[in-house]
């Protein structure tokens, strides 16, 4: 019980060593909000030593290679404010994403201090779903197996599908073309005809006028069984 007493002790005494030493000016969850996709935001974490000795820096850790960070100053004395900023690349991401920054001290009495950078990350033309899998169907010519997706417009024009087409006979995709308003959606129609037995990677491809996305592959996995 005195063990145990004497651990609550330590942990509440570094606890307010750490909160008398260090003043963080920015929240523990950094919020972007809608960032489009492929571009790289940049922002900061700001703390002050509130302390009466100096703080040292000895890393700064990203979650993941998406984030990365930069700090040239690593030695802080009291009364100095801190500033470590960051970069997260949207490059291949969607939708709601967290990624992770720990700020890592040499002074032993100093714990790890985690943050949670927090985007919503849209791109102005995107599919849904990304891919179609039709698993182990038989083979029949006569017959058609038929899926949907949607094209998504979230830019602030019109985009103009002038072509809608797939990379093998066995599969069509329906309407030939679309024009997508702004913040609306066209649902595709794709209908697959199991006449070749074996395993088929099929793209339907969308060429578009939108810079960004000239041009859409979306894969159709399909396993035709005898």
């Amino acid at each position: 019980m005195k063990n145990m007493v004497l651990f609550l002790h330590i942990i509440i005494f570094s606890t307010s060593l750490q909160s008398q030493q260090l003043k963080f000016l920015t929240p523990r969850l950094i919020k972007l909000g809608r960032i489009q996709q492929g571009e790289s935001v940049k922002d900061e974490i700001r703390f002050v030593n509130t302390g009466k000795t100096p703080i040292n820096i000895s890393g700064v850790k990203s979650g993941c290679g998406c984030t990365a960070t930069a700090t040239k100053k690593r030695r802080f004395s009291p009364g100095d404010t801190a500033t470590i900023s960051f970069t997260l690349n949207t490059r291949g991401f969607q939708g709601l994403i967290r990624k992770s920054l720990t700020i890592q001290f040499q002074e032993k009495e100093l714990k790890d201090e985690r943050f949670t950078v927090e985007a919503t990350v849209y791109s102005e033309l995107s599919v849904n779903p990304r891919y179609i899998h039709i698993r182990e169907v038989k083979l029949n010519p006569d017959t058609l197996i038929t899926e949907f997706f949607t094209i998504q417009n979230e830019s602030d024009s019109p985009i103009n599908c002038s072509q809608i087409y797939t990379s093998n006979e066995i599969a069509q995709a329906f309407p030939p073309s679309a024009i997508i308003p702004p913040g609306k959606e066209n649902l595709i129609r794709v209908e697959l005809k199991p006449m070749h037995v074996g395993r088929h990677t099929i793209y339907v491809i969308i060429v578009t006028d939108n810079k960004k996305k000239p041009r859409i592959n979306v894969p159709i996995f399909a396993h035709i069984q005898k």
